[in-house]
């Protein structure tokens, strides 16, 4: 039986995520509290908003609800990205890129520990019910 281990998708997500820890490894305080082309957003939100997601395919204990959504979340999906924002905004980068490597780290297990057939099976995603093989592919461009 063929595992996920063997799925190409899997290969370019763990280089997606080195990548982004090695970059991230050479960033100044300063940069990471510089804003992004995301509104309300930091770079070190940007790498919260790819934690969330993760803990929230690795069916981890989401961070309680906003009480009030800010001007630039429009919908549920939103409001839930900007909780995992919300819960890291305190947190110093190099532990937010910490976090990101371990979760990144769970993912990448998980996801070489599938059977090859997870990836054929339709799966929601921000493209509508997709292969899981393509819901990764798009969360390689989300990275």
């Amino acid at each position: 039986m063929t595992t996920g281990a063997d799925e190409p998708i899997v290969d370019v997500l763990a280089e997606e995520w080195a990548a982004i820890a090695e970059f991230g490894a050479t960033l100044t305080d300063e940069e990471w509290s510089r804003p992004t082309e995301c509104p309300g957003w930091q770079v070190r939100d940007l790498v919260s908003h790819m934690i969330g997601t993760e803990r929230s395919l690795l069916g981890d204990e989401p961070p309680p609800a906003l009480e009030e959504d800010p001007p630039h979340v429009h919908n549920a999906i939103g409001a839930s990205n900007e909780a995992w924002v919300r819960a890291r905004r305190h947190v110093a980068g190099p532990a937010v890129l910490a976090e990101f490597v371990e979760v990144t780290g769970r993912r990448l297990d998980e996801l070489r520990a599938f059977p090859s057939t997870r990836f054929e099976e339709f799966a929601p995603s921000p493209v509508g019910q997709v292969p899981y093989r393509e819901f990764m592919s798009v969360r390689v461009m989300d990275c």
